[in-house]
């Protein structure tokens, strides 16, 4: 990676200072940029409504990171991450429109626990992580996985999961963080009370579930 990209940025904890800033960020790209969220036509409006208790919920476990312009001040990434563990202890109403997506998120966290004892303080699942538009091509995206990474062995955590849905993320993880693809699951096959919502998406072919193993 180029480190002259990064010179003006600084990665730090999510903290209440940067929290506005970083939930409106990482909630516009994803309701506006992600495959799957195009695919069911979400509005930005209401996926920040439904999002705003799972991101406190996951901020409030400080395993959460920002990236910052330190010519702007402004928060230009964000990585949200938790204990894999603590993921499905969460709940709350969900939005029609996001009952697909919820849907083909739960049968890839199946699949991976049928091969996985996931015990607390094991596992780090990255959970969403977003750049501006205006700061890709810089490295910052793959400066914020690092980090975390190194973030999350100094926690304790042996392994460190990913549910990528994007073919940049996929590639990134699995060619250049050398990560293991343990589910997939076709875009164009999944069906969803009797309808195929994602058979729009030609790129990626699939959704995936990675995982890194931190102890090497």
């Amino acid at each position: 990676m180029d480190r002259t990209l990064l010179k003006s940025v600084k990665i730090e904890r999510l903290t209440e200072s940067n929290y506005k800033e970083a939930f409106e960020l990482v909630t516009e790209i994803f309701a506006t940029s992600s495959v799957l969220h195009n695919a069911v036509g979400l509005e930005v409006d209401v996926y920040r409504t439904h999002m705003h208790d799972w991101f406190k919920y996951v901020s409030e476990q400080n395993l959460s990171i920002v990236a910052i312009d330190t010519q702007s001040d402004t928060v230009v990434g964000c990585l949200l991450a938790c204990d894999y563990a603590s993921a499905n202890q969460f709940s709350q109403a969900t939005p029609d429109k996001l009952k697909s997506i919820n849907a083909i998120l739960a049968a890839l966290d199946d699949i991976y626990r049928t091969s996985r004892q996931i015990r607390p303080g094991e596992c780090l699942l990255v959970d969403m992580a977003a750049v501006t538009a205006s700061a890709t091509g810089r490295g910052i995206y793959r400066a914020l996985r690092e980090r975390i990474h190194d973030m999350a062995r100094a926690a304790g955590f042996r392994k460190v999961i990913g549910e990528l849905s994007s073919t940049v993320t996929q590639q990134l993880c699995i060619k250049q963080f050398r990560h293991t693809v343990m589910a997939e699951i076709e875009y164009q096959s999944f069906r969803y009370n009797g309808v195929e919502p994602f058979a729009s998406i030609q790129n990626p072919k699939s959704i995936i579930l990675v995982e890194g193993d931190l102890t090497q």
